[in-house]
């Protein structure tokens, strides 16, 4: 699974320890996105999460789930 994430934001930080204590955080890739410079805006993190405002997460068996 990949976290698509900006690490100073409060949620990421949530969805990490929630991992943590189920013990998956070792089989999860963090992608770090730079939210403040508008990297969620670019055309290739657009195409994978169109609403550009939403936690993302990519799984294997599905394209993409958007976290509130």
């Amino acid at each position: 699974m990949k976290v698509y994430e900006y690490k100073a934001f409060p949620n990421p930080w949530r969805v990490r320890i929630a991992l943590a204590e189920k013990g998956l955080i070792d089989r999860v890739e963090f992608v770090q996105v730079d939210v403040p410079n508008g990297a969620h805006k670019q055309p290739e993190f657009l195409a994978k999460n169109p609403a550009c405002n939403e936690l993302a997460r990519e799984l294997q068996f599905c394209r993409m789930i958007f976290l509130r």
